[in-house]
C-alpha cells in the first residue's frame, strides 16, 4: 500500500515503526503523508515529529513540537514522559526528572516514567540513589528492564557478582530475552571472562538477533582482546546494516584510526552526514572525530554546512565556537557561543 492509501493512524504507526528501528529519516518521510496532507494535524502526529527531531538531535525544534502536542492533550502522561526524555538527552536532567514525576502524577501506572527516573540516575552515575529506585521499580513491575536497572546499579557500585546473579535469576523467567543475554555477556567481558562473553554474544547472533548494540558489543570485545582487524570488521558490518547508528559509526572511525587509516578513517561517517544532513548528532560526532585528528578546517566545514542547511542548533553553534577557540580564533568563536546560549532559552541548567 502507498502512503496515500493508509489512514492517518496507520501512517503514524508505520512512522513509529521506522523510528523505533533507528531510521529517523524514513520515519519523517512516512509521516509526511499526514503532515503535508492539508488536513488538521492530530496531536499524535505533532508529537511523533517531535520524537523524530529528537532522534535527529534537533532538540529546540523537538521541544517546541512536544510542548505543542502536550498543549493539545495536557493529560497525556506519555507525551509528558517523552518530553522528559528529550530534556535529559539534551543534558537538562533536573527539568527532565521533573517531567518524569509529572507523568507519574498523571498516570501512576506508567512504569516507563518510573523506569526513566532510574535510567537517568544510572546514566548520571548516581548509583547509590538509583539502586533503591530500581528495587522499588522491581517490586512494582517484575520486568526485564527493572532487573537490568538493578544490575547496572550494582555494577556501578562495584558489586559485579551480585549483578551477574540478578541477570541469571532474570534469565530463569525470560530465558530467551536478547537484551538480558546481551547485557549479561557484556558484564562477563567486564569481569575478565572474555571467552564466555564472546561465546554468549555469538550465540545471540546465531539465534538471529539483529540490533546495532550487538555489533557494538562484539566489536568492543574484539578490541579488548587486541584484535583490531576483527573489531573493525565487526563495526564495518554493523554500519553496513545500521548506517544511521551514531555509536557504531564513531566506533568504526576510531578503530580505523587505531588500525592506521589516518586518511580515510572517517569516510563512512562523513558519507552518513551527507546522506542525512539534518542529523545533528551524526554531524557533531563527525566534526569531533575530525577535530581530534587535528583536521580542524574540515571539522569547521562540517559544522558550518550544518548551520547553513538547518536551523540554528545550539549543539552545532557551541561546537563551532569551541572549535574556533581551539584554532586560535577566539574572537570569531564568541558569536556562535553566544548564539548557542540563546538558541534554546527555555532552560538554563
Amino acid at each position: 500500500m502507498t502512503g496515500s492509501s493508509l489512514s492517518p493512524e496507520q501512517i503514524i504507526a508505520l512512522s513509529y515503526q521506522k523510528l523505533r528501528s533507528g531510521n529517523a529519516a524514513e520515519a519523517e518521510v512516512a509521516l509526511s503523508h499526514v503532515w503535508n496532507s492539508g488536513a488538521p494535524r492530530p496531536p499524535a502526529a505533532i508529537h511523533l515529529l517531535g520524537l523524530i527531531r529528537r532522534a535527529q538531535g534537533r532538540f529546540p525544534e523537538a521541544e517546541r513540537l512536544l510542548l505543542q502536542s502536550i498543549d493539545a492533550e495536557p493529560q497525556n502522561a506519555e507525551f509528558v514522559n517523552n518530553l522528559g526524555n528529550l530534556l535529559v538527552a539534551a543534558g537538562h536532567t533536573g527539568p527532565g526528572l521533573e517531567r518524569f514525576r509529572q507523568a507519574l502524577t498523571l498516570n501512576p501506572s506508567l512504569h516507563a516514567a518510573r523506569a526513566n527516573i532510574v535510567r537517568t540516575l544510572l546514566d548520571q552515575g548516581r548509583f547509590s540513589q538509583a539502586l533503591p529506585e530500581a528495587e522499588q521499580l522491581l517490586a512494582i513491575a517484575n520486568s526485564v528492564d527493572a532487573h537490568i536497572f538493578k544490575a547496572r546499579a550494582l555494577v556501578g557500585l562495584d558489586r559485579q557478582a551480585e549483578a551477574l546473579a540478578i541477570y541469571d535469576a532474570a534469565l530463569i523467567t525470560w530465558p530467551v530475552d536478547a537484551v538480558l543475554r546481551q547485557n549479561r555477556a557484556v558484564l562477563l567481558g567486564e569481569m575478565g571472562r572474555v571467552a564466555e562473553a564472546r561465546a554468549a554474544l555469538l550465540d545471540l547472533r546465531r539465534d538471529g538477533l539483529k540490533r546495532p548494540e550487538l555489533s557494538l558489543a562484539l566489536g568492543r570485545l574484539f578490541l579488548e582482546e587486541g584484535d583490531l582487524k576483527a573489531a573493525e570488521g565487526e563495526f564495518r558490518k554493523g554500519v553496513g546494516t545500521y548506517p544511521g547508528d551514531v555509536p557504531l559509526q564513531v566506533a568504526l572511525a576510531k578503530t580505523a584510526w587505531m588500525a592506521g587509516d589516518h586518511a580515510g578513517f572517517c569516510t563512512t561517517i562523513l558519507d552518513a552526514v551527507e546522506r542525512w544532513p539534518k542529523d545533528v548528532a551524526m554531524r557533531l560526532s563527525a566534526a569531533d572525530l575530525l577535530r581530534r585528528a587535528d583536521r580542524h578546517a574540515e571539522a569547521e566545514a562540517v559544522l558550518r554546512r550544518g548551520l547553513v542547511s538547518g536551523a540554528e542548533e545550539p549543539g552545532l553553534l557551541a561546537a563551532l565556537g569551541t572549535l574556533l577557540d581551539e584554532m586560535g580564533r577566539p574572537t570569531e568563536g564568541v558569536a556562535p557561543l553566544q548564539q548557542a546560549k540563546t538558541a534554546w532559552p527555555t532552560h538554563t541548567e
